[in-house]
C-alpha cells in the first residue's frame, strides 16, 4: 500500500470516529411527516403509493428497514458518511495539486461533520436520505467529468440510476433536474447532444421529473393514513395541502394578494380570512367543514395556476423575497433547523458547530470569492458543472420556498446544500489553478 493510500485510509478512519462521537447520545426524532412515512411503509405495497402525500422513496427505504426506527437512523448515519466520502474521493479524482487536494480534504471533513447534517441523520424525515443521494449523484457526475473510457460510462450510468432515485426523494428535485438539463445544454452550447449516452440520461431524468411533478396533482385511492382520515377524498393530492398553506399563510394576510385572488375567482374570502393561520384546528375547517366546500374545491382546481400568475406578475416582490430569505435558499438558515434536531444534539453538537461551513458569515465570504473565481474559470468543465448546480439549485430552492409556506427552511435545505457544494467546487478549482504546475483541465 502506498503512503498516500495509507494516509487516506487513516483520514477516513478518523472521520468515522469523529462522526460517531458527534452522533453519540442523539435520540431518534420524529414528526407529523415521519408518521406519514412510517404508516405508508407499514401498508402492503401498491403502486398507487407514488401518489401518496409524501414522496415514495423514503417510505420504500423504511419498508426495507422493516419499519425499525433504530435501523432506519443507523442506515441514514452510515449512508451519510459513505456518500460524502464518495464525494470526497471524486474530488480527489478531479484535482491533482497538493494544495487543492488538501483543501478538498478539509471541505469534505467539514461537510461530513456539519452539525445539521449530523442532526438530520437521526431524524425520521427525508432530509438525510435526500442529502446522501445528492452527494452520491454529485460524486458520479464528478467522476464522469474527471475520467474517460469505461469509467466515465459507468459513472454516467450511475448518475442516471442515482438521479432517478433522488427524484423520488423530494418533489423539489424534479424542478432542479428540469432546470439543470436546459442549463447544461446552454452552458455547453449543445456539445452534449453529440454524446448519445448523455442524451439518453437527460431524456430518462426529464421524463421521470415530469412524472414526479404530475404525480403531485393526482388524487390517490384511499390512503388509509391516519392524518388523511379527516380529509375530503378529493383533497388528498400531494400538492393540495401545501397550496392551502400558501393561501392561508401568504395570500390571505396580504391585502393586494387577497384582492388579486378574489378577482381570479377565490370564493368565501371573508370566511377564510376569519381563520387564524396559526391554529391548526381552524385551518382544518377548510377541508372538514362542508360550509367551506366552494373554497376547498377552488383550492384543489384553481389555486395553483392563480398562485403562479401572482408570483409572475410581481417580479420585484420575488427579488425582495430572495434577498430576505437568501439564508434559507442557501441552506444555512440555522434557526429553521434547530427545532428539528434530536435530543442530545445540542450538547454533542457543540464541537460540530465550530466546524460548520454553513454559517451566514462564512457563506457570504465564500460567495464573494466564488463570483470572480467562476468568471475566470467559466470555460472549464467543472466550472460549467458548477453553473448548472447553482442555477438549478437556486430555482429548486425557489420552488420549495413558494411551493409550501410551512417549514420553508427545511424544504429548501437540499437545494441550498447543492448550491453551497457548487460554490465550494469552484473555489477548489481556483485553488488548483493557483498551483504553478497546475495540470490541464479534465476533458469536457
Amino acid at each position: 500500500m502506498t503512503p498516500a493510500r495509507r494516509r487516506l485510509l487513516v483520514g477516513c478512519g478518523l472521520l468515522l470516529i469523529a462522526q460517531r462521537i458527534l452522533l453519540a447520545g442523539q435520540d431518534i426524532r420524529w414528526f407529523w411527516d415521519s408518521q406519514a412515512y412510517l404508516e405508508q411503509a407499514q401498508q402492503p405495497f401498491d403502486w398507487s403509493q407514488i401518489f401518496y402525500p409524501k414522496p415514495i422513496l423514503p417510505s420504500l427505504i423504511y419498508r426495507l428497514c422493516g419499519v425499525d426506527q433504530g435501523f432506519i437512523v443507523m442506515l441514514q448515519e452510515w449512508l451519510s458518511l459513505l456518500a460524502w466520502l464518495a464525494f470526497g474521493a471524486a474530488l480527489f479524482a478531479c484535482f491533482r495539486s497538493p494544495r487543492a487536494r488538501l483543501a478538498s480534504g478539509i471541505a469534505v471533513v467539514l461537510l461530513v461533520l456539519d452539525p445539521f447534517r449530523i442532526g438530520f441523520c437521526d431524524v425520521l424525515l427525508s432530509e438525510s436520505l435526500n442529502d446522501s443521494l445528492m452527494a452520491l449523484l454529485l460524486a458520479s457526475l464528478l467522476v464522469a467529468f474527471a475520467r474517460t473510457g469505461a469509467l466515465r460510462t459507468w459513472a454516467t450510468a450511475s448518475a442516471a440510476v442515482i438521479g432517478t432515485a433522488w427524484l423520488f426523494a423530494r418533489d423539489t428535485n424534479a424542478v432542479v433536474a428540469l432546470v439543470a438539463i436546459p442549463t447544461a445544454l446552454i452552458v455547453w452550447r449543445g456539445a452534449l447532444l453529440r454524446r448519445y449516452a448523455v442524451v439518453a440520461v437527460m431524456a430518462i431524468v426529464a421524463a421521470a421529473s415530469v412524472f414526479v411533478l404530475w404525480s403531485t396533482t393526482v388524487v390517490p385511492p384511499p390512503t388509509r393514513l391516519s392524518f388523511q382520515s379527516i380529509m375530503a377524498p378529493d383533497f388528498t393530492a400531494r400538492m393540495t395541502y401545501s397550496m392551502m398553506d400558501n393561501l392561508v399563510s401568504r395570500v390571505l394576510p396580504d391585502r393586494d394578494a387577497r384582492e388579486f385572488f378574489v378577482e381570479h375567482g377565490l370564493p368565501q374570502v371573508d370566511k377564510l380570512v376569519a381563520i387564524e393561520p396559526e391554529v391548526g384546528r381552524n385551518r382544518q375547517a377548510i377541508y372538514r367543514d362542508p360550509a367551506f366546500d366552494p373554497a376547498r374545491i377552488w383550492i384543489e382546481t384553481s389555486f395553483r395556476s392563480v398562485w403562479i400568475k401572482w408570483l409572475a406578475f410581481h417580479p420585484l416582490g420575488r427579488i425582495s423575497d430572495q434577498l430576505r430569505h437568501s439564508g434559507q435558499l442557501l441552506g444555512v438558515a440555522k434557526d429553521d433547523y434547530l427545532g428539528y434536531m434530536p435530543v442530545g444534539w445540542h450538547t454533542r453538537g457543540a464541537f460540530g458547530k465550530k466546524l460548520s461551513l454553513a454559517s451566514y458569515d462564512v457563506v457570504f465570504l465564500l460567495v464573494l470569492l466564488f463570483v470572480p473565481a467562476l468568471y475566470r474559470r467559466r470555460s472549464e468543465p467543472l466550472a460549467k458543472l458548477a453553473i448548472c448546480l447553482v442555477v438549478s439549485g437556486w430555482v429548486g430552492g425557489l420552488s420549495a420556498f413558494y411551493g409550501d409556506a410551512a417549514e420553508v427552511g427545511r424544504h429548501c435545505y437540499g437545494a441550498g446544500q447543492q448550491v453551497f457544494v457548487a460554490i465550494v467546487l469552484v473555489l477548489l478549482l481556483a485553488i488548483e489553478r493557483l498551483s504553478p504546475s497546475a495540470p490541464p483541465s479534465p476533458p469536457a
